[in-house]
């Protein structure tokens, strides 16, 4: 099924290039440079996804994107390449697959009512893929261990404002190639006030035993300064030795001192004994926290630089020490991205 959605994405796309004038194309590129001093002369660093090369210049991610923009219809097509997506895709079946980041189209069927269907970002979660639109540069673990992406169809209405909620039927958690038994997910997002928003989503789905997972986002703008949001995460497993459970709790800060810099502050814990979702390199029970420090400088309106310092630790000696494990880690990481969303006018 998905590749015959696929196929029609492509087939579509000739059609796209004779429509000028309700297209819209994006672009986006995110360099990087990590040092981790645990992981020395270790490539691929544990745990993530964002920085996931040690130690050399890399590309996190570079997408290029079209989309079509009608009253009735509309549909998008992106490609992407990275680090980041290398990470992402490695249980897809076909390799390939990777490169496409977006491959949907979309029907309105009443004023307030769309249906979309194909490859799209996830619906769960505080932060984004693209690492511009993030008040960290590194994701925290709450992120790293939801989906990215997902493959299936949706419904979304408007209920008003910015307020909408919006209905999935899914290919599993984080997966296009596999067969998978469908899986259900929903969002609810609630623009309180101007200062104020909530969103919850989950999913419900067969992942080798019933998975129920929940995730809960509060925002909170006091002033044009400063900004908090709270993630809370909580998932449950039946697994043949048992029920599991995990949970994942961020708390961010956010100083902006003017248009072109800002300070973000971030406290992270995250907890999966039974490591449903993460795979411990020393094979010991994962409860971790994590703190870090990220600034960033607006050099031009679509050019970012951002670093960011990075530390986790825990009760058990789950990270790589070289040869060793230790119960922390730290992760330097310099940034530079750049984006434009038009054809035109790159520099905006």
């Amino acid at each position: 099924m998905i590749r015959k959605i696929l196929f029609l994405l492509l087939a579509l796309q000739p059609v796209l290039i004779f429509a000028d004038e309700q297209l819209t194309y994006d672009g986006f590129l995110d360099t990087y440079y990590a040092y981790d001093p645990g992981q020395n002369g270790t490539r691929l660093r544990d745990y993530t996804t964002q920085a996931y090369y040690n130690e050399e210049p890399a590309i996190n991610l570079f997408s290029l994107g079209v989309k079509y923009n009608q009253e009735n219809y509309r549909a998008k097509i992106s490609m992407q390449a990275g680090s980041s997506v290398d990470a992402n895709y490695s249980a897809e079946e076909t390799e390939n697959i990777k490169y496409i980041q977006e491959a949907n189209v979309g029907i309105k069927l009443s004023e307030k009512l769309w249906f979309d269907t194909g490859i799209y970002f996830s619906h769960i979660g505080l932060e984004s893929w693209a690492s511009k639109d993030n008040w960290a540069y590194t994701r925290s673990l709450v992120s790293e261990y939801t989906p990215y992406y997902q493959a299936g169809g949706k419904l979304t209405y408007d209920l008003g404002g910015s307020d909408f909620i919006g209905l999935h039927l899914l290919n599993g958690w984080q997966n296009i190639t596999s067969n998978r038994e469908l899986a259900f997910g929903l969002q609810y997002y609630n623009q309180i006030n101007d200062l104020l928003s909530f969103t919850y989503s989950n999913f419900i789905g067969d992942e080798e035993g019933e998975r129920i997972f929940n995730d809960f986002v509060l925002k909170v703008k006091t002033s044009d300064f400063l900004e908090f949001a709270t993630v809370v995460d909580i998932g449950h497993q039946d697994q043949l030795e048992g029920d599991s459970w995990w949970y994942g709790l961020s708390l961010l800060s956010k100083f902006t001192f003017n248009q072109d810099l800002s300070l973000t502050l971030r406290l992270e814990r995250f907890s999966d004994p039974d490591q449903v979702l993460v795979s411990s390199v020393s094979d010991e029970s994962f409860k971790v926290w994590g703190t870090s420090a990220n600034i960033d400088y607006q050099i031009y309106p679509n050019l970012f630089w951002r670093n960011e310092a990075k530390l986790m630790f825990g009760g058990n000696s789950v990270f790589k020490d070289n040869d060793n494990f230790d119960q922390n880690n730290l992760l330097l990481i310099t940034s530079l991205s750049y984006w434009f969303n038009e054809s035109r006018d790159l520099w905006n």
